[in-house]
């Protein structure tokens, strides 16, 4: 009988353990590590009012919600997946959190628990169509945002809703001059990234992604290990959607929809392969920085709103071209097994 132990690196998609030092060189983050290091450089030479103390207080609570909400997203992709129910999760779980705390006048901590079941069973239902029913995933996630923003305007009725002032405080709030909404957003990051990097959960469910059918025949949950990227996914857009809502004080019906493109952009700008398997989460975290600040330099030197969608197009072209090119064909040299 197969075992997983039966996996190899070639099975995965993985390569095998290089030395630290050439291991860190080659690692996933490093080419978004350096382009996000150079855009910060020639902000400050070019368009330094975009980093100035008052600008980057403003924008890194942002980029750490984008953080949390693309970590959730990458996990969905390198099970070869998609989840377009990003904005529908984010707002109706925001909404139930207004909803909750304010018209019941529930305790915030059984709030956030209602909050999470809601985000579980969102997860839960994308993760059954998809892994199930064999929904394709464009579709089924496509569906089930839909539901959720009809949700949305059935629990508000179109009208707006404030969160708690207490997490309004909270999540505004700084820890050593930094926002705390980052250090959440790199507690989330550290903590999925040793979980699937570091432990035998997540090299199973790299291989999974890598090659479905190899896993199956290993013996491997498939069909477990998808729903519950699902499911992880949904509840990390919850997060993100209570984040937000906490540091925007009012919840609009729409204010998570935005939300949806740049989660994707971050995640093929990290670098993860649409392909499944191959993936880093804290490459996909860095690209949420990159595409923030980004976006935040065109909006000092005056463009319209209208080119977030732009850069965003761009950026994604860009990785995608880069990823497509073979740099060893280019250089005339063989790359090395290590």
């Amino acid at each position: 009988m197969v075992t997983a132990t039966a996996l190899t690196s070639k099975d995965t998609g993985t390569r095998p353990e290089a030395p630290p030092a050439r291991a860190w060189a080659r690692h996933q983050a490093v080419p978004i590590t350096g382009a996000t290091i150079a855009l910060f450089v020639l902000c400050a030479l070019f368009v330094p009012a975009s980093v100035t103390g008052l600008s980057l207080g403003a924008m890194l609570p942002l980029a750490a919600v984008l953080a949390v909400a693309t970590v959730g997203q990458t996990l969905v992709i390198r099970q070869r997946g998609i989840d377009l129910s990003v904005g529908g999760t984010m707002t109706l779980c925001a909404v139930v959190l207004a909803w909750f705390s304010t018209r019941h006048a529930l305790p915030l901590a059984v709030t956030l628990l209602v909050v999470a079941l809601t985000a579980i069973v969102i997860g839960t239902i994308n993760g059954i169509l998809v892994a199930r029913f064999k929904v394709t995933p464009l579709i089924a996630t496509l569906a089930v945002n839909s539901i959720a923003t009809g949700a949305v305007w059935t629990y508000s009725k179109g009208f707006q809703a404030d969160v708690p002032s207490n997490l309004n405080t909270f999540a505004t709030s700084k820890l050593a001059g930094i926002p705390v909404l980052v250090w959440i957003a790199v507690v989330v990051i550290i903590l999925v990234a040793a979980v699937t990097s570091r432990t035998v959960l997540g090299r199973r469910y790299t291989a999974i992604g890598a090659n479905p059918r190899t896993a199956h025949a290993a013996g491997l949950p498939v069909d477990a290990y998808l729903i519950g990227s699902y499911i992880a996914a949904a509840v990390l857009f919850g997060a993100a959607g209570i984040l937000l809502a906490g540091y925007v004080k009012t919840i609009s019906t729409g204010f998570g929809i935005s939300y949806m493109l740049p989660t994707i952009a971050a995640v093929i700008v990290g670098g993860t392969a649409l392909t499944g398997g191959k993936g880093s989460i804290v490459a996909s975290a860095v690209a949420a920085l990159f595409l923030t600040q980004l976006v935040q330099m065109v909006f000092t030197l005056g463009a319209p709103s209208s080119v977030q969608l732009l850069i965003q197009a761009a950026a994604i072209a860009v990785a995608a071209a880069i990823r497509g090119v073979r740099w060893t064909s280019l250089t005339g040299r063989k790359r090395g097994r290590s």
